[in-house]
C-alpha cells in the first residue's frame, strides 16, 4: 500500500506545488516512509511510499524514465515479476532495478495502454506521457486499491482516498445524498459514484485517459464468460484450485517484515492461514514472521476462537485473540466515526482498532484477510432457476426439498421466488409494472417519498442493473457479486481506508485475478451441494483435506454476529442513538422524516426489528458520516496515536 495523487489543469495553468503537497500530506498514513512530488507544467504528481515488498527498498517515486517523458505514481504490487521482466527485456527495452514501479513504467514503455493486460497483481497507477499530453489512469481487474478522482471544466485531480482531494481548492466537501439514499435501499450497483458530490471512483478493471480533449475511459479486462473448465471428477477440480490458490497466497506474502492474517475461523481465513503456513513450512517463501490475529466474543454465540485456535494449533502459527466484550467501551463511541473519514460506523469493524494497533505498533505492514471468498465460492437460488430452465424438473424437486428443510423455508416459496419469477420474460414483467405497488425496502420505513420521488431513487436502481454476462444464473450471480455488489462497491473500499489508518496493506488471496477466473469457468455445483447448502464451497472443502483441522474444514454453521451489535445499540448506546435521531442532521437536509425514523428506532429497541433486517444501523453510518462530512471534524488516528515507521 501506497498513497498515489495527482493534479492535471486542463487549461493549462502550472500546477501548484504546495497543491499537490497537500494532498499527499493528507494521507501521511498510506506511506510512513517518505513523500515524493513532481512537477511540469500544468500537472503535478504526488507519491507516499510504503516498502510493503522487499524491492521497494529500491523505489522512489514519482518515478521518470530515462528520458524524462515519462513519469509513473504506482500503488501496487506486481505478482507476474519474473515474465514480466523477461517479457520486456526480450523486447529490447532495459531494466534499471526489480521494483514494481519500474516494472510498470517500463511495460508503459513497450506495449503503452495495452500493458494493463499484462500486469498481474493489485494496482492503481497514473503516468504522465509527456510526448502526447496524456495523463493515463488505471486500477486493477478486482478493484483492491482504491482511486478516486475530481474533473472540472479546468481541472483533473485523483488520491488515493476522497479526503484528500477537498484539498484542492476547486473542490467543496458537500454529501452526496442522492447516493446515500440509494445505500439505504441496496443500491450498491453504481461503481463510480460515492457519497461526495463532485467525487468519482474508477471502477475496476478500467482505465482512464485525459488528453487535451474530453476524458476517455474504458474496461480493458473482463471475465471471459465463453471459457469452461471441465475436471474428470472432484477431485481435479480441489487439484487445480489448490494449485492457483496456493500462488494467490504466496505472492502475498512477498512482505520484508513479515505478515499478519485476520483469522475468523471461518473456512476461508482458515484455508488463508493454513495455506501460508504450509508454504513457509515447505520453504517455499522467505521465513519471516507469520502472526494469527482474531476477536473473539466472550458473552455472544457469534465467538468462533474454538475453530480459529485449531487452525494455529494445527499448523504452529503464534495466535494473538482480542476479546470484544472486554476491550475499552470507548472504541466503539459514536465520537469516533469523525476520527476514521469514511469509514461507515459498525461496531464488528471498530472492534478490530486494538488489532491493527498491535499489529502496526509490532512492525507488521501487511496482513490477509478472507474477504471474497463468499462472493467467489457459495452459490446462491440461482443454481434452482439453472435447473429450471435446463428442464431437470426431478433433480430440482429433490433440490428444493433440501433447502426448505435446511433454510427452513417453504419449499412453494422457494419454488415461486426462483424458478418461477426469474424467467417471467422482462416484456411481461414490464407490463405488469404499474399494476403491483412498488416496494421501496427497509430504507423507505423512514426516508421522505418526497427526497426519493425527487431523486428518483427506484428508477436508479431499476435502471442500474448489472449486465447480464455470464451464460449461467448461478455464475452470473458471482459475477454480480464480485463487481456489483455491497463489498466490492462499499465494504472494501472501507475496511482498505480504515486498516490504511493503521499504515497497514490489506491483500486478498481469493480475489486473485488467477482464482476468480477459475471459479467463473466450473460448473455451478462446485460452490453448493445438496444436503449442504449454498455455503458449502464443495471445491475449497475438498481442496482443503488433510490441510484444515476437519472440526473447521466439515464446519457448517457461519457465526451470526447480530449480538455486539444489538449490545452496542439496543444496549450501551440506546439513549446516544435516540439522540442522534432525534437531533437528525439527515432530517434537516430533507432526506430523513424524523417522527418516523424515532418509531423505527423504538420498533428495533423492543425487539421488533433485528439489526440484521433493520436499517436502524445504516440509518446511525449516514447520519454519523454526515454530521462528519459537513462539519469537515475528520483526521487521521495514526497521525495521532502511532508512531512513524523509519525507513
Amino acid at each position: 500500500m501506497s498513497g498515489i495523487a495527482g493534479i492535471l489543469n486542463l487549461d493549462q495553468r502550472p500546477a501548484d506545488p504546495t497543491v499537490i503537497a497537500r494532498l499527499t500530506a493528507a494521507m501521511a498514513h498510506r506511506g510512513p516512509d517518505g513523500a515524493g512530488h513532481w512537477v511540469d507544467g500544468p500537472v503535478a504528481l504526488g507519491h507516499r511510499l510504503h516498502r510493503t515488498t522487499p524491492e521497494s527498498r529500491l523505489e522512489s517515486q514519482p518515478l521518470l524514465d530515462e528520458t524524462g517523458d515519462l513519469c509513473l505514481t504506482f500503488d501496487g504490487r506486481v505478482d507476474n515479476p519474473e515474465d514480466l521482466r523477461r517479457e520486456i527485456e526480450a523486447e529490447g527495452v532495459p531494466l534499471r532495478d526489480s521494483t514494481d514501479a519500474e516494472l510498470a513504467l517500463k511495460a508503459y514503455v513497450r506495449w503503452g495502454e495495452e500493458c494493463l493486460s499484462r500486469l498481474l497483481g493489485d494496482f492503481a497507477l497514473a503516468i504522465w506521457d509527456r510526448r502526447c499530453r496524456k495523463l493515463f489512469c488505471a486500477r486493477d481487474p478486482l478493484g483492491t486499491k482504491p482511486f478516486y478522482y475530481h474533473l472540472s471544466d479546468r481541472t483533473f485531480v485523483f488520491a488515493s482516498e476522497m479526503q484528500p482531494l477537498f484539498e484542492h481548492p476547486s473542490l467543496e466537501r458537500r454529501p452526496n445524498l442522492a447516493a446515500a439514499g440509494l445505500y439505504l435501499l441496496g443500491g450498491y450497483d453504481n461503481r463510480e459514484e460515492t457519497l461526495y458530490q463532485g467525487v468519482r471512483r474508477l471502477p475496476s478493471a478500467h482505465c482512464l485517459s485525459l488528453a487535451g480533449g474530453s476524458p476517455r475511459q474504458k474496461q480493458y479486462w473482463d471475465i471471459d464468460s465463453g471459457r469452461a473448465v471441465r475436471c474428470r471428477d472432484d477431485a481435479e477440480y480441489a487439484e487445480q484450485f489448490l494449485a492457483l490458490f496456493r500462488e494467490a497466497v504466496r505472492v502475498r506474502l512477498r512482505n520484508p517484515s513479515g505478515t499478519g492474517v485476520v483469522l475468523s475461523g471461518g473456512l476461508d481465513s482458515s484455508s488463508i492461514t493454513s495455506v501460508a503456513a504450509m508454504l513457509r513450512r515447505e520453504g517455499a517463501v522467505p521465513d519471516r514472521p507469520f502472526e494469527a490475529f482474531s476477536v473473539g466474543y466472550d458473552r455472544f454465540p457469534c465467538d468462533e476462537r474454538s475453530y480459529s485456535s485449531e487452525v494455529a494449533r494445527k499448523w504452529n502459527v503464534p495466535w494473538n485473540a482480542f476479546v470484544h466484550d472486554q476491550q475499552d467501551p470507548s472504541l466503539f463511541s459514536f465520537d469516533n466515526a469523525a476520527r476514521y473519514p469514511d469509514v461507515l460506523y459498525h461496531p464488528i469493524i471498530y472492534g478490530f482498532i486494538p488489532v491493527y494497533r498491535d499489529m502496526h505498533n509490532r512492525g507488521f505492514s501487511v496482513f490477509l484477510d478472507g474477504i471474497g471468498g463468499d462472493e467467489l465460492l457459495e452459490a446462491d437460488y440461482d443454481y434452482l432457476t439453472d435447473m429450471m430452465a435446463g428442464g431437470h424438473f426431478l433433480r430440482l424437486a429433490r433440490q428444493i426439498k433440501l433447502d426448505a428443510a435446511y433454510y427452513h423455508r417453504s419449499p412453494r416459496k422457494l419454488f415461486v421466488d426462483h424458478c418461477v419469477r426469474p424467467l417471467v420474460p422482462k416484456a411481461v414483467k414490464a407490463a405488469l409494472r404499474p399494476l403491483r405497488k412498488r416496494v421501496l425496502g427497509d430504507g423507505n420505513l423512514f426516508m421522505r417519498p418526497e427526497f426519493v420521488a425527487g431523486e428518483r431513487l427506484m428508477e436508479r436502481i431499476e435502471a442500474a442493473q448489472p449486465p447480464r454476462k455470464m451464460p449461467t444464473r448461478s455464475q452470473q450471480a458471482i459475477y454480480d457479486r464480485l463487481f456489483y455488489g455491497w463489498n466490492a462497491n462499499a465494504g472494501i473500499p472501507m475496511i482498505e481506508a480504515f486498516a490504511a489508518q493503521f499504515s497497514l496493506e490489506i491483500r486478498r488471496p481469493f480475489l486473485d485475478r488467477r482464482v476468480v477466473e477459475f471459479m467463473l469457468a466450473v460448473p455451478a455445483d462446485q460452490g453448493w451441494r445438496p444436503g449442504l447448502g449454498m455455503g458449502s464451497k464443495t471445491i475449497l472443502r475438498n481442496a482443503m483435506k488433510g490441510i484444515l483441522p476437519e472440526k473447521v474444514r466439515t464446519r457448517t454453521e457461519e457465526a451470526e454476529f447480530s449480538g455486539p451489535v444489538d449490545f452496542e445499540l439496543r444496549e450501551r448506546r440506546a439513549s446516544e442513538l435516540q439522540e442522534i435521531f432525534r437531533t437528525s442532521t439527515l432530517a434537516a437536509a430533507g432526506m430523513f422524516d424524523r417522527n418516523r425514523l424515532l418509531d423505527t428506532f423504538e420498533r428495533y429497541q423492543a425487539g421488533g426489528l433485528n439489526h440484521l433486517t433493520s436499517p436502524v444501523e445504516l440509518a446511525l453510518q449516514l447520519e454519523l458520516w454526515h454530521r462528519a462530512a459537513t462539519t469537515g471534524r475528520e483526521s487521521s488516528v495514526c497521525a495521532q496515536e502511532l508512531p512513524t515507521r523509519g525507513s
